[in-house]
């Protein structure tokens, strides 16, 4: 292997591997802030959506190298905000029953894993992506713009806080890896710019927000006392 390749391959590698501490950072945050505020932190449609990619490329279709690693750790982590989201999630929607919220939560759950499945399939076909990481890059977009509609319905940092924004930001920044140094094996195209880019972008965004209402409540806080 020349010492170009040598160096593309091991930017990719680091690029991956901070990718990979950033967003587990952000699930442990997560976590703990949900516990302390009493509900989940990651929307629950994004959850569906995330926990069923993290099961395919654990389960079905394994990642190479680290990869696979770092999916199995997403995957059980997730499995935590799950038992959040149904310990709590009930009281986030009063406005229907716990028995209607768990089946529509386990109905997005099973409607989530086979659109992931689906969209393997036609990501495969036209980009030849056999790992799964577009369908991963567009959960990322989903998630990205409905942690935004989170923040917006519940006018609060319940179950959110500026850490994990910027784990979340710093998670998807150092994607561009897949850009700069893509691994031979993965096509490479102007959605994959854009997933990439948007998704960011988003996190930027929904960092600053988060930043902003957090101000605005400390404020009224400080005035009340």
């Amino acid at each position: 292997m020349s010492d170009n390749l040598m160096l593309q391959s091991l930017g990719f590698d680091i690029g991956v591997a901070l990718s990979g501490l950033f967003w587990t950072i952000a699930y442990v945050l997560i976590i703990r802030q949900g516990f302390r505020d009493k509900t989940y932190g990651m929307p629950v449609v994004a959850l569906c959506g995330n926990i069923s990619w993290e099961f395919t490329v654990a389960f079905i279709a394994p990642l190479p190298g680290i990869l696979q690693t770092i999916s199995y750790v997403w995957f059980f982590i997730d499995t935590v905000i799950v038992y959040q989201v149904l310990r709590y999630g009930p009281s986030q929607f009063p406005g229907i029953s716990p028995r209607l919220f768990y089946g529509m939560f386990g109905l997005t759950l099973v409607a989530a894993f086979f659109g992931i499945l689906l969209l393997n399939q036609m990501f495969h076909r036209y980009y030849h992506d056999n790992w799964a990481i577009y369908t991963g890059f567009a959960d990322a977009l989903m998630m990205a713009g409905l942690f935004l509609s989170m923040l917006h319905n519940r006018s609060s940092t319940s179950g959110q806080s500026v850490p994990i924004a910027v784990c979340m930001f710093l998670g998807n920044a150092t994607s561009i890896a897949w850009l700069v140094t893509p691994p031979p094996q993965l096509e490479g195209s102007a959605l994959q710019v854009y997933l990439i880019g948007a998704t960011t972008t988003l996190n930027l965004i929904y960092g600053i927000a988060l930043w902003r209402v957090r101000g605005r409540i400390n404020a009224v806080d400080f005035a009340a006392v």
